[in-house]
């Protein structure tokens, strides 16, 4: 006998965090598994790079183009 799954949704807390927050209930759903209030989900979602801290964006390697491009990078952002 093979048994039938059913998920049971809890659409009323789902549709109240995407209001809040300004999403979709899927969207909610999938926060409301990261984090438990909405202020925590609204920090999540809407950070600044200020939040972030000392995060390292992007590390050129070694090779000649990675080497050409962080030079670029340096000459356009005044980094000389």
């Amino acid at each position: 006998m093979q048994e039938k799954w059913m998920e049971k949704r809890d659409y009323a807390d789902f549709r109240k965090w995407g209001e809040a927050l300004h999403c979709s209930p899927f969207l909610a759903r999938l926060l409301r598994n990261r984090v438990t209030t909405i202020e925590e989900a609204k920090a999540f979602l809407y950070a600044s790079p200020e939040d972030l801290g000392d995060a390292v964006y992007y590390r050129f390697g070694d090779s000649k183009a990675e080497q050409a491009a962080k030079a670029y990078w340096q000459r356009i952002k005044g980094c000389e």
